[in-house]
């Protein structure tokens, strides 16, 4: 499947999109502007972010549907219906509330758009305000504990996990020409030391640079086959890994900036050998291979094989189950397939990099963050990266 290289044009008929100004403001307000895990967001967002998309789907004429993304739609959130009967657990209402925002994506984000000035500046200011002010606490709180690593937020977070936090600013900045910003997430790479955060920035800068060149080839594989493909290898590569390869350094010692040099290191190990594990896992009990774990996820996975699978789509599946899985995935795949542009590539695959190594990246809140960035038209005199 060929791929051609457009740019979208601008609609003639300006009509405010409040269902996207919403959903851009989830990600930006619950993961920067307001530290992570201090408010119950699912629950206050989510009823929100359901009531604009019904009225504005009621009051707004809206462009021709596809049949097929609302068959999808349906079909995913009927699943997780049936996924909260089998299991009735709050990781359960979280998968019906993460069907809804899948197919409300699904139905909105169907071409590129833009935000004004005026709101883009109003998200950016208090975000990177509030990124500054976490990393200070983070940094005195550390201080006498021997820790190195920041974080953002106030629980549920971890270095890798604050680090896929700043990949999605680093989107929004890079989007809006906020240059100060995007300097800030580059430089943020050494507060993590996230190897996955790094991985994903160089697979960014190799693409920005040669995007041209990559594209040509890449535009003759559609979206599916990489996301797809690229998962299978990583899980493939994580057995023989697991299996074949014993570690030279223990946990602890490697630390600093020698940490992103570092791979054969035990942590490498443990994140292929949880892998391994999840799969073996699902192997030898189908039943939680297709509804996911019917009790608390946190706890069920650490008593299952220690701690969660570093991939992003493993967790996913260890969460939610086959059965919804497919159908998120599905979806997920036909919207981003939407924007696989030479313009996008950079974005595309460095998220898809990070979501190979480390888990949250298709959670509620950054799954949101990505497709919406992802669906932002970038402004223009942008940064221009030329080697020659």
């Amino acid at each position: 499947m060929i791929v051609n290289d457009y740019t979208f044009t601008p609609s003639k008929k300006k009509t405010l999109d409040f269902f996207f100004y919403a959903a851009i403001s989830y990600p930006l307000i619950v993961l920067y502007i307001i530290p992570y895990g201090l408010i119950p967001h699912f629950k206050i967002f989510l009823p929100l972010l359901v009531a604009i998309f019904g009225l504005q789907l009621v009051l707004v004429k809206q462009k021709k549907q596809n049949w097929f993304d609302w068959l999808l739609s349906i079909s995913i959130i009927s699943t997780a219906i049936i996924r909260f009967y089998y299991t009735s657990t709050d990781t359960a209402i979280e998968g019906l509330g993460m069907a809804l925002l899948v197919s409300m994506l699904l139905l909105n984000c169907r071409e590129e758009k833009r935000i004004n000035n005026f709101f883009a500046n109003l998200m950016y200011y208090p975000a990177f305000a509030s990124i500054i002010f976490q990393l200070r606490t983070s940094y005195l709180n550390n201080t006498g504990t021997g820790e190195e690593r920041l974080v953002l937020g106030v629980s549920h977070t971890e270095a890798n996990l604050s680090s896929l936090f700043i990949l999605i600013f680093f989107f929004f900045c890079l989007k809006n020409n906020f240059k100060i910003g995007s300097i800030f997430c580059l430089g943020s790479s050494v507060l993590f030391m996230s190897r996955g955060y790094a991985l994903a920035l160089v697979v960014f800068f190799i693409i920005w640079a040669f995007e041209k060149k990559i594209f040509k080839y890449l535009s003759k594989i559609n979206f599916a086959t990489l996301f797809i493909g690229a998962n299978i290898l990583l899980i493939i590569f994580s057995i023989f890994w697991a299996n074949n390869i014993n570690p030279v350094f223990q946990s602890g010692e490697v630390t600093g900036i020698e940490r992103l040099r570092a791979l054969n290191d035990n942590s490498n190990y443990v994140r292929f050998a949880l892998n391994r594990d999840i799969i073996t896992l699902f192997m030898n009990d189908l039943e939680l291979a297709t509804w996911g774990f019917p009790y608390n996820y946190g706890e069920a996975i650490i008593k299952a094989i220690g701690k969660p699978p570093h991939n992003s789509l493993l967790s996913f599946v260890a969460t939610n189950g086959v059965l919804l899985s497919v159908l998120y995935f599905v979806i997920f795949i036909k919207i981003v397939q939407r924007f696989y542009n030479k313009e996008n590539l950079k974005y595309i695959l460095s998220y898809l990099t990070f979501s190979l190594f480390l888990y949250g990246a298709f959670n509620p809140v950054t799954g949101v963050g990505f497709v919406v960035m992802l669906t932002l038209a970038e402004r223009k005199n942008k940064l221009k990266i030329r080697l020659f």
